[in-house]
């Protein structure tokens, strides 16, 4: 059986775990606008480049819920 605080902990480990994966994400978000930038030689706006992360943290963030479906999942 396990105690309240073993459930507690769990808790944290995940909260902990999801907080460290968005920050990842982000980071290879702002990583990607900024090699996209020189890869066309345009420089991002502020604007742009808020708008192009959210874009790529939105898709990652559809595809891994697609991605923890289990097979008999509809998606």
């Amino acid at each position: 059986m396990h105690s309240s605080a073993d459930v507690h902990d769990a808790f944290l480990i995940a909260r902990e775990r999801e907080m460290a994966v968005a920050a990842i994400r982000e980071e290879v978000a702002n990583l990607v606008v900024l090699a996209a930038g020189k890869l066309i030689g345009k420089t991002l706006t502020a604007e742009d480049h808020k708008r192009l992360v959210q874009q790529f943290v939105d898709e990652v963030a559809a595809g891994a819920q697609g991605a923890q479906a289990g097979p008999g999942d509809v998606q």
